[in-house]
């Protein structure tokens, strides 16, 4: 007897975009306006196959672990890049966003969903962002930025069920999409000797999406499998970890990223021209409210190394 199981995730994804540029627009400074606006649409779907064969028959069960979910969403933006005079420019966008998620019939046999589908969700906001830069000289250029993020979460966040003996994972349709601020002061550095870029950040988060995990108990804490089994009690104890997406009230990550490449050929006369040390460094720490800690944060990374560029051959090694 032989077993084929085929596990099939599919999206089908269309998007229909319109962008439109102006000329330099006089007003104050020099002004470049951009509008565009968009659709989309996403179908997502589930379709286990397993096939089996048995004395030259073949014999096919199909099931899915989720109701089949189409995903509109609409909206449009509008920037504008101005460049005041010849030290200092900056940018501006507002974005709006428009998304409606609604689950579909089932495709096959689902043992963890709801006959119906769930209701359908929608999300809508505005997200954008504002920037200011000054070109201090030929070699230095210093900005600040604040942008205010929006991200909405995805179908399996809000509605994937999955039931197991070692553990469950439960929908929340209650999901709120994420908003997010972001300061970043940046210095960049450009000049024969090399280059230099360093950004500072802190991002805080209003209904930060995160994944939380939880144990479930049941039965009697002194009731062994070993004692029900033989028959001394009746209410064996158990243990099963349960994970949903949840909204977090607040998050908070602050985080520092340097770069650093330096043309070691336009230092030290007798290096051959092509050879650069390069480096970088990135450091974050987060914070959540409660007791939550955030997992996705990035240790602190160090990377440093040697370039050869081959400019004849046009060719880069970079062991690191």
């Amino acid at each position: 007897m032989d077993e084929i199981y085929n596990r099939s995730m599919d999206t089908r994804f269309k998007r229909f975009t319109l962008r439109m540029d102006s000329q330099p627009l006089q007003l104050g400074g020099q002004h470049r306006l951009s509008f565009k606006t968009f659709a989309s649409r996403r179908e997502f779907e589930n379709l286990n196959r397993d096939d089996y064969y048995f004395s030259g028959q073949i014999s096919r069960t199909t099931s899915s672990i989720q109701h089949p979910v189409k995903t509109t969403n609409y909206g449009f933006s509008l920037s504008d890049q101005i460049q005041w005079n010849d030290v200092f420019s900056s940018r501006a966008d507002i974005r709006y966003d428009h998304t409606k998620m609604t689950p579909q019939e089932l495709n096959a046999e689902c043992h963890a969903c709801d006959k119906t589908p769930p209701a359908a969700n929608t999300y809508k906001g505005w997200s954008g962002f504002v920037g200011l830069a000054a070109q201090l000289n030929q070699a230095w250029h210093v900005g600040y930025d604040i942008t205010s993020g929006y991200r909405v979460p995805n179908a399996s966040e809000v509605y994937f069920t999955y039931n197991h003996g070692s553990g469950n994972w439960l929908p929340n349709p209650n999901l709120k999409a994420e908003r997010s601020t972001t300061h970043t002061l940046s210095l960049q550095g450009r000049s024969e000797k090399g280059t230099l870029d360093a950004n500072l950040y802190q991002n805080n988060y209003r209904n930060f999406l995160s994944e939380e995990q939880k144990l479930t108990t049941s039965g009697d804490v002194g009731c062994t499998q070993m004692n029900y089994y033989y028959g001394m009690c009746s209410n064996p104890y158990s243990e099963k970890p349960e994970w949903q997406m949840q909204n977090i009230d607040k998050a908070r990550i602050r985080g520092l990223e340097l770069t650093g490449r330096l043309n070691v050929d336009k230092i030290a006369s007798f290096v051959p021209e092509g050879w650069k040390l390069f480096g970088s460094l990135g450091y974050a720490k987060s914070k959540l409210s409660g007791d939550n800690s955030l997992l996705s944060t990035q240790p602190p990374k160090v990377i440093a190394g040697v370039d050869y560029e081959a400019r004849a051959k046009n060719g880069v090694c970079s062991p690191a």
